[in-house]
């Protein structure tokens, strides 16, 4: 027998604890895609085990795991529906509870938000809500149009499902934390919960980070977000972002055009812009100069020697990857030309 709350962790077990941890990692993820079932029959290396949902009047409260090798006569599947209902009663928590705790969580992000990197003390306030110890974390940001509602619906059920997070509404969405391991199923509950309170949005998923860097990931979720919105996607991961969709954010492509206009200066003195586009042509192609000079439509001893005169004019050498990704910056920045 193993006893485990709603965010997988052994609470006790009948045998040893090298056993309890066996069925966490065997089961962690079997589980975390069939919560709805309230039994559930598994093998493992120990044998079959039966899962017994432990369900409260409001969430998912975790499993009682019970080895079963012949079928339970009718007097011990009685003692194990008591056993279960015993369980829950001593893990179920009154609302007032889990408000207050979907309090403390937000108050926790809130700091975490605040420096980037976060002290350690203030990272390991997360696993008193359920996180592990260095885990990596992703931030789902979601625009909505009644974050309070939204913010409502996502914590009773990312509560239910037992799926550790925090959470906090903000102008204009809604901001959830989570362990890397669960994004997909904190994205689907997102999701569903905006359809349940007839909301339309559109999510924006951080990279994964370490939890110090949870103002990173805000960023980064933001970021993700504002191009789901303007290609109309249902989401969209920082991941996946290319240069020209980082470069969207207005205050960021300001700052790297101050930054690395200099550079670019030289080729721009005049009318002819023949230097700058066979430079950004280069540089899209990896610096290959067979396949650059055909897209330019030139022989390679041409765009050589246009190479040659780009690095007279701004004294940077090709050959440096740091140049090129300064070049490269600069040109994606560069205003248009009417």
């Amino acid at each position: 027998v193993v006893l485990l709350d709603e965010h997988d962790r052994p609470l006790g077990w009948g045998r040893s604890r090298a056993l309890a941890q066996a069925l966490v990692a065997r089961l962690g993820d079997r589980r975390r895609s069939n919560r709805t079932r309230s039994t559930q029959r598994v093998e493992t290396a120990v044998g079959p085990l039966e899962l017994q949902a432990l369900t409260g009047r409001t969430a998912h409260r975790g499993w009682l795991a019970v080895g079963i090798t012949t079928p339970l006569p009718p007097d011990d599947r009685l003692l194990l529906n008591h056993a279960v209902a015993v369980a829950v009663l001593l893990l179920d928590r009154p609302r007032e509870v889990e408000q207050a705790r979907a309090a403390v969580g937000g108050t926790i992000l809130g700091l975490l938000l605040e420096h980037a990197p976060s002290s350690p003390e203030m990272v390991r306030h997360l696993t008193h809500l359920g996180f592990t110890v260095d885990s990596a974390v992703r931030m789902v940001w979601c625009r909505s149009t009644d974050a309070v509602v939204l913010a409502d619906a996502v914590q009773a059920s990312l509560a239910s499902a037992g799926i550790p997070h925090v959470l906090q509404s903000a102008e204009g969405g809604l901001m959830v934390l989570v362990q890397d391991r669960d994004t997909e199923a904190v994205v689907a509950a997102i999701e569903g919960s905006a359809q349940d309170t007839g909301q339309r949005t559109g999510l924006g998923i951080s990279g994964a980070v370490a939890a110090e860097l949870t103002a990173d990931a805000l960023l980064q979720a933001q970021q993700a977000g504002e191009v789901a919105r303007d290609e109309r996607l249902r989401t969209a991961r920082f991941d996946e972002l290319t240069l020209g969709a980082v470069l969207s954010d207005l205050v960021v492509r300001e700052r790297v055009q101050a930054l690395t206009r200099s550079a670019l200066a030289p080729l721009l003195q005049g009318d002819d812009d023949v230097l700058a586009h066979s430079l950004q042509v280069f540089l899209e192609h990896n610096g290959a100069w067979e396949s650059a000079a055909r897209a330019l439509a030139v022989h390679r001893h041409t765009l050589r020697h246009r190479m040659a005169r780009v690095e007279e004019l701004t004294g940077l050498d090709l050959d440096v990857s740091r140049n090129r990704v300064v070049l490269l910056l600069a040109l994606a920045t560069r205003p248009q030309r009417h």
